[in-house]
């Protein structure tokens, strides 16, 4: 996969980051207030999780690149 399909899929899952917030998720149904936080607060880092796995990637690909260039 190339680092510009990478990216673009970090910036979609950018877009689904910012609905997952508090305001966006008004159909979801808890017990309490803070089980919804929770749960909101999980789809983000779960989100960011992702996100942080990409980018690794693509620093390991321009990594690769600037070795393979210097040799």
């Amino acid at each position: 996969m190339d680092t510009e399909t990478v990216l673009q899929i970090i910036e979609r899952i950018e877009t689904a980051k910012n609905f997952a917030k508090e305001e966006y998720q008004k159909d979801f149904e808890c017990e309490t207030n803070r089980e919804y936080k929770a749960y909101v607060k999980g789809q983000c880092n779960a989100l960011d999780g992702v996100i942080n796995h990409l980018q690794n990637y693509i620093e390991a690909q321009v990594s690769y690149a600037e070795n393979a260039l210097g040799e």
